[in-house]
């Protein structure tokens, strides 16, 4: 369920939106800029105090004034909600959580990076509608387009609303 309910957070900025750009390069498409690596700092496993940074989720731009980014919760914080002593970075810039919801598995983030944000889409989401999720799963270097149908957009289910969709996707994200 955590994984529907971030995805439902994403596709209603993301979903619907013309994605434009040049279909064979994902990073030209206009929702791109908005998007970006979460990065942790990893500690080292040996006496070198050598520290190093991880990609570890997708975070999306979602106040450009106010330097917010929209992530999943299970990437900055544990099952029972409490953050990760991880520094988290975004764009290269300290990002730190000031609101975490495990049920619905989202975290917003703080940090000094003004990018273009995501927008929100104006018309309700129908069923069987053409969808798309942009981003990086799992932390991967590369930007993934997954398209797919809106199967439920109003599923509820343990007294919380989700979005069913019909897509292939990477595991967690």
């Amino acid at each position: 369920m955590r994984f529907a309910s971030l995805i439902l957070s994403i596709t209603l900025l993301v979903v619907a939106a013309p994605l434009g750009g040049s279909p064979t390069d994902p990073s030209t498409h206009a929702s791109v800029t908005s998007l970006t690596v979460l990065r942790a700092v990893v500690s080292p496993f040996d006496d070198s105090f050598e520290y190093t940074y991880r990609d570890i989720c997708t975070a999306s731009s979602i106040d450009s004034t106010r330097g917010h980014w929209l992530t999943a919760a299970h990437c900055v914080a544990k099952s029972d909600g409490v953050v990760s002593d991880t520094p988290f970075y975004v764009h290269g810039v300290l990002a730190i959580p000031i609101h975490i919801d495990v049920a619905r598995d989202l975290a917003v983030l703080k940090a000094d990076a003004h990018y273009p944000a995501l927008s929100m889409r104006l018309k309700p989401l129908a069923w069987g509608m053409k969808m798309r999720i942009v981003g990086k799963p799992l932390g991967f270097a590369h930007f993934i387009i997954t398209t797919g149908l809106v199967a439920n957009p109003v599923y509820r289910a343990f007294r919380q609303p989700y979005m069913l969709f019909d897509a292939v996707a990477c595991s967690g994200h």
